[in-house]
């Protein structure tokens, strides 16, 4: 047995879980392929482009022997489809024969208008990264009995297309052995090849704010150099590893003919191991094993010291981190600092403005364009000028964010969303609105300036969003299939909502003294074809498929822009129509609204008799009346009844004691179960507890501080509840416990924690308070 070379030291220890002596049938070895690549385009520089990864299994069915050629029959399966190949192995050189058998895209699961055509064009573009695989899964092999020192060259012609996707590699590739081994008894070579190759391809990729497709392709030269262990008797690799560089071009194309190219380069590094079928089980076993250790709960922890401190608010750790990202050349390795440093670091303004500030520095202008993209639409507050004239740059020219690798739709489309979710003429502060007035000047003043048809139209969404009675009708008059981001600004003129969501009915403003079957279709309307997919799906009484009272923002947002662009008394009709109403449901559909705009307020009398009233409707308006005022107008408790609902509280907690009487109606009760593991251990932050009764508690419960808690080691078990301040407006009380939920985990598995939160809204009704609605949440 001859020493091999270091390369191959690795795959050989690969090798030794895989098919060790595979049966002469040949049937069922799996290929794991790990792929780590990335495509950088002509302004991406390396340190900032980390690489994607990818695992695929290619299952041999069989392989058969036909005189010299070997024939290969290989089932994919990639997500749903179940596609099949034969791969057919000429005597070197000529290339290989790989013949594709694309099975019909079947979809399990019901699917609501338009998703089947998505999901299918969506999958022919995955389905063609699969399937390029296939040409370098078996390698060719001479005639010749294997020797070391053994060279060839075989031609290298591989071609796939799929309507508008096109992939081939072209080129010539010299193999030479440069040792042998024997592992699991078998005898194999260890093989280097290296070939010169020329690579092209053609996709198509949806441009959201064209509403169009548009097509991509790369043409580009370079190596592939790889290093397997051959099995002689198989003609199959046990273990592959190569590595590809191409250097190129890629080109964008609009469907109006415009054209942008960019110098591009791909690299490429993958591994390839071939398992028998218990081989393949165990090696699924240790990928779940895996995920398992590196999967925690929905609430993110500091794993470690390092992240403790970040999380700490440690800026010397910080800057310490900082400076050792500032000196990275790998990507990978960088990513994750920096990924490290924006989780546990960006807890503060000046923080966050640090890592910004580091990141612009050291030359990252894509993650310039990702934050511009995010504050576009924000809650943060409005978009200023400063961030407006650094969005111009990409949105006056297209080419740009290609040259980056980047969405061209990115920044036009959530401009236009902010603008029509908060449009300055319905700003009730400056705060809540989508740009300050400069910036939002700015955009407008694109609309007579701009090449860019997007910014044009972003530019017009802004003038109408700011002044709405002169540019609605401008806005309306624009084709939408020729101005896709007019869409969402042209049902905001009209009074529609549902911009935002597929399923709406995106019904217009109901007509002056319209009753309430007119205005609920308004609020919560479903188009008749998602109408049906629901009842399809979840039975003819779904509670999606059914209009119903509801109101929120959007609606509000909705009826103020129509009044400001029509001039038209909605608020003084709806009033109206409260008071004219003969029916407890046609006041729900009506008071509803009202509430919402502010226009109803509902005193603390009425709200208790409607609550203990027996009708829904009352008791639904009530409701929501009651817990809008108190999350926001209510005051703290009295000190001695604050502790007397904070003890029920922690008595429910400790001793399972019961709550308060529910008066709500049996459709409105709900088990709520809000940990997700049985309670070993529950812990009181003392520092909620009123202080008459930390004594009381303290030797029934252990009572810890926030600070103790968060010291305490993430991977042992826990639940610790926080009383919050009761809040009170007359008759009525909000009490709020939240708990904070760790698991036990050993050290090697990443802390998995969680949080939950319950609301009781309480009525003091003949002496003793009552419960009239919960609210809660959990992650």
């Amino acid at each position: 047995m001859r020493i091999v070379t270091s390369a191959a030291v690795v795959m050989l220890a690969a090798a030794g879980s895989v098919a060790q002596t595979p049966p002469p049938s040949n049937r069922g070895l799996v290929v794991e392929v790990n792929e780590r690549q990335r495509w950088l385009h002509g302004r991406q520089l390396s340190r900032f482009t980390p690489f994607a990864d990818d695992r695929t299994w290619l299952f041999i069915r069989s392989m058969e022997e036909d005189s010299a050629r070997r024939r290969y029959r290989v089932n994919l399966r990639f997500r749903e489809s179940r596609d099949t190949a034969i791969i057919v192995i000429n005597p070197s050189p000529r290339p290989s024969e790989v013949r594709l058998g694309l099975a019909p895209f079947a979809i399990r699961d019901a699917l609501f208008p338009g998703d089947s055509a998505d999901i299918i064009e969506r999958s022919r573009g995955e389905r063609r990264i699969v399937h390029a695989r296939l040409a370098d899964l078996l390698p060719a092999f001479p005639q010749a009995a294997p020797r070391v020192g053994l060279t060839w060259t075989d031609t290298l012609a591989s071609a796939t297309s799929d309507g508008p996707y096109r992939r081939s590699l072209r080129g010539t590739r010299v193999s030479r052995i440069t040792g042998d081994s024997i592992v699991g008894g078998r005898r194999l070579w260890v093989v280097r090849d290296s070939a010169s190759v020329r690579y092209e391809d053609a996709y198509l990729e949806e441009e959201r704010t064209l509403d169009t497709t548009v097509q991509i392709t790369r043409v580009a030269t370079g190596t592939v150099r790889g290093t397997h262990l051959l099995d002689g008797d198989l003609r199959l690799f046990l273990a592959r590893a190569d590595t590809t560089h191409l250097q190129g071009e890629a080109t964008l194309r609009y469907p109006d003919g415009r054209s942008f190219r960019t110098p591009a380069r791909y690299e490429r590094m993958r591994r390839w191991i071939v398992y028998d079928s218990a081989g393949h089980a165990a090696r699924l076993a240790e990928i779940s094993a895996d995920n398992c250790r590196r999967r925690g709960g929905m609430v993110f922890t500091p794993s470690n010291a390092l992240e403790r401190r970040l999380s700490d608010g440690d800026t010397v750790a910080r800057d310490s981190l900082i400076r050792e990202w500032r000196q990275m050349s790998d990507p990978d390795k960088a990513d994750t600092v920096f990924r490290m440093l924006r989780m546990w670091s960006a807890r503060s303004e000046a923080s966050r403005a640090l890592l910004e500030r580091v990141r612009l520095e050291a030359g990252d202008t894509a993650s310039l364009y990702g934050r511009l993209a995010n504050s576009a639409f924000s809650t943060q507050g409005p978009t200023d000028s400063a961030d407006v004239q650094a969005m111009l740059r990409f949105m006056e020219d297209p080419s740009l964010a290609w040259s980056y690798n980047l969405s061209r739709d990115w920044l036009y489309e959530n401009l236009v969303q902010a603008l029509t979710t908060s449009p300055r003429a319905t700003a009730r502060d400056s705060m809540h609105v989508a740009c300050t007035i400069a910036a939002c000047r700015l955009l407008a003043s694109q609309w007579r300036t701009a090449r860019e048809p997007r910014l044009r139209d972003v530019a017009l969404v802004a003038l109408m969003t700011t002044d709405p009675r002169p540019w609605s009708d401008t806005v309306l008059a624009l084709d939408s299939a020729r101005h896709p981001l007019l869409r969402s600004a042209k049902l905001l003129a009209t009074g529609r909502v549902g911009a935002t969501a597929r399923a709406s009915l995106k019904a217009p403003i109901p007509p002056p003294n319209s009753g309430a079957p007119a205005w609920i279709e308004w609020m919560s309307g479903v188009d008749p074809r998602w109408a049906a997919a629901f009842a399809k799906i979840q039975g003819p009484a779904s509670r999606a498929a059914t209009p119903r009272v509801v109101f929120d923002g959007q609606h509000a947002t909705a009826i103020r822009f129509y009044v400001a662009r029509t001039g038209r008394d909605v608020v003084g009709e709806l009033q109206r129509s409260y008071r004219a109403a003969t029916s407890d449901s046609v006041r729900l559909v009506f008071g509803t609204m009202l509430r919402g705009l502010g226009e109803l307020q509902l005193t603390e009398a009425e709200i208790a008799n409607d609550l203990v009233s027996g009708i829904e409707a009352r008791v639904e308006l009530a409701r929501e009346s009651l817990v809008s005022r108190l999350d926001r107008t209510s005051a703290p408790m009295d000190d001695t009844k604050d502790a007397a609902l904070v003890d029920r509280l922690l008595a429910a907690v400790i001793d399972s004691a019961s709550l308060w009487r529910d008066e709500r109606s049996p459709t409105r009760r709900r088990n709520r179960a809000w940990v997700h593991a049985r309670i070993v251990r529950a812990l009181i932050d003392k520092d909620s507890v009123p202080m008459p009764l930390r004594a009381k508690w303290a030797g029934r419960a252990e009572l810890i501080s926030q600070s103790e808690w968060k010291a305490r080691d993430p991977r042992v078990g826990g639940v610790f509840y926080t009383m919050h301040t009761v809040r009170t407006w007359g008759r009525f009380a909000r009490v709020e416990i939240t708990l904070s939920e760790r698991l036990d985990r050993s050290a090697d598995l990443a802390p998995a924690q969680f949080a939950a939160g319950t609301t009781y809204y309480l009525m003091e009704l003949n002496g003793e308070w009552v419960i009239v609605d919960v609210g809660g949440w959990i992650t």
